[in-house]
């Protein structure tokens, strides 16, 4: 509960497990080493994730295409999602990340196109810009990149 609590309203609890953590953790802790710390990934409901995923498609189909998609999800819900939920459920019991390991074996290395370009999620901001410290101006510099480009794609 230590993540939902109140900002400011540090309960005591939370206290004496910070400073537990503290004294038994060492002076440098490594990159991972707080990683048990972290509550565990909670497994959305079927309903939930088919209804986020309808609000996704929505604005990106026409209405009789949204009508099918609306109609395979359900069949989808019904039909598909009880098993793979109760993997999804059995696997968050014992995997501290249920999503990452098949996300990396399944989705980021099995595709066989480039992935420098086809997954790099990275803006690199600085490549034809002077640095600047100002956030605003960094900001405003990749935005315009972006816009350029996106305008000679629609060329």
């Amino acid at each position: 509960g230590w993540m939902f609590e109140l900002h400011g309203q540090t309960s005591h609890l939370t206290r004496v497990w910070a400073v537990c953590v503290r004294l038994l953790s060492g002076r440098r802790p490594m990159l991972y080493s707080f990683q048990t710390s972290l509550p565990k990934l909670p497994v959305p409901s079927v309903p939930a994730t088919v209804h986020r995923y309808l609000e996704s498609v929505e604005h990106l189909l026409d209405d009789e295409q949204y009508y099918r998609m609306e109609t395979l999800a359900k069949e989808f819900e019904e039909k598909t999602a009880p098993r793979l939920q109760k993997y999804l459920v059995l696997k968050s019991w014992w995997a501290t990340n249920y999503v990452s390991d098949w996300w990396e074996e399944y989705v980021y290395l099995r595709g066989r196109n480039p992935i420098v370009v086809n997954s790099n999620y990275y803006v690199m901001d600085l490549v034809l810009v002077k640095n600047t410290d100002v956030q605003a101006a960094r900001l405003g510099n990749a935005v315009h990149a972006m816009i350029t480009y996106r305008r000679k794609l629609d060329r």
